[in-house]
């Protein structure tokens, strides 16, 4: 045990300091902050190369759990796709010592790909190929596509834009581009649709450039003109979908509550109370990461706005929000749910808590310092707590 221990500090501490400096970084600067010696070191470890190495799986292997934890909430082929991608460009984008590390120091290396280490990397596109066969088999994705071309491109692109946005310096966050990623590949991967169809989504590609313009400008400050250009369409065509730009915001905010009440009514058909309740408050959160111009227009123009809740949109937001109630009342059965607990009151602290940590997030926007990740974890357990009933 005291050698495993060992061990893990020092790849821990090798792989905060090769994250850092890179291939300038000592053998001896490692044992020095982990407290041992180089000999200990090279007990464990061939050389520094060997360290590197494995202090980039160590990564990588890091990485995949964060994602898998992420895709827990997503069923659906299409959108665990979406959000496969948007994991992998927010990481690098709040971990650019992460690209450095995984791309510039060791996959520029052919040694690196016979390492021990790379089956690390295998399971990270494991998911992905999993993502694909499974989209495949539900007629979700076409069924003539080569699986592992597809993955080629997915991961090339991926590589791109971490080494672009990092080294060359073309776009300050590469997650920004998502939307023009997903651009390119739902015709790679969908069948075509005719043109009828085009036209029944014309009303989805407004709601999404209202959402994009309301986030960025404010809803007062939005006019239906740019709304328009932004969506490619004519003025008028806004007004044969919607009544108004008001009836176009809450149509927008109902059109997003419902796709994620659909989300929460597949995780509440599996796994315990529990389970379940966590994966639902860790998908509301993740929402700030994935779809922050939602999150904003959700909470300013949403939940903050009184006339929003006299409008179409309150029945799914109510039928979002009390999606926990079954599931509350399921764990109160089994035993797990303290029986005391006002779902409503839970329900508003739920919200709550996620609202603030939204609107700060979002006015702190430019510091570094703030750790999405850990402040999303720490409000999961907390609210875990408050409800479990017993260690769990």
């Amino acid at each position: 045990m005291i050698s495993l221990s060992k061990k893990e500090r020092i790849l821990a501490t090798a792989v905060a300091i090769f994250r850092e400096k890179g291939k300038k970084t000592t053998i001896s600067e490692i044992g020095k902050q982990a407290g041992v010696t180089d000999s200990i070191i090279y007990h464990y470890f061939k050389n520094k190369e060997d360290l590197l190495f494995y202090a980039a799986g160590e990564q990588v292997r890091a990485l995949t759990t964060l994602l898998t934890n992420h895709l827990e909430g997503h069923t659906l082929p299409l959108d665990r796709f979406r959000e496969f991608l948007w994991l992998q460009l927010h990481y690098h984008d709040k971990n650019p010592n992460y690209t450095n590390l995984t791309i510039f120091e060791c996959r520029s290396k052919e040694r690196f790909f016979h390492h021990e280490s790379f089956q690390y990397f295998k399971d990270w596109t494991a998911i992905m190929k999993g993502i694909l066969k499974d989209g495949m088999e539900t007629g979700v994705f076409r069924n003539d596509l080569s699986i592992p071309v597809v993955r080629d491109a997915v991961f090339g692109l991926l590589d791109m834009e971490s080494i672009h946005s990092l080294a060359a310096g073309e776009t300050a966050e590469a997650n920004s581009d998502i939307h023009d990623i997903m651009a390119l590949f739902l015709p790679m991967l969908c069948q075509r649709a005719e043109h009828a169809e085009d036209e029944s989504n014309k009303a989805l590609r407004i709601q999404s450039a209202a959402e994009s313009i309301f986030a960025q400008k404010g809803y007062d400050n939005t006019t239906t003109l740019d709304i328009s250009r932004k969506a490619g369409v004519a003025e008028g065509t806004l007004y044969e979908y919607f009544k108004n730009k008001e009836d176009l915001l809450f149509s927008t905010l109902g059109n997003r509550l419902e796709t994620h009440s659909g989300i929460f009514r597949e995780i509440s058909t599996r796994q315990s109370p529990l389970v379940k309740l966590k994966q639902m408050i860790q998908h509301h959160f993740f929402m700030y990461l994935s779809q922050p111009e939602f999150m904003k227009v959700f909470i300013f123009d949403g939940i903050f706005n009184k006339r929003f809740f006299r409008s179409a949109a309150k029945k799914s937001y109510t039928a979002y929000v009390t999606a926990l109630y079954p599931v509350l009342d399921q764990g109160k059965k089994e035993g797990c749910i303290r029986p005391e607990i006002n779902n409503r009151i839970f329900k508003n602290l739920f919200i709550g808590v996620a609202s603030h940590m939204t609107l700060r997030w979002y006015f702190r926007r430019d510091d570094t310092r703030i750790d999405k990740f850990s402040e999303i974890n720490e409000a999961v357990t907390l609210l875990m707590r408050a409800v479990s009933l017993g260690d769990d």
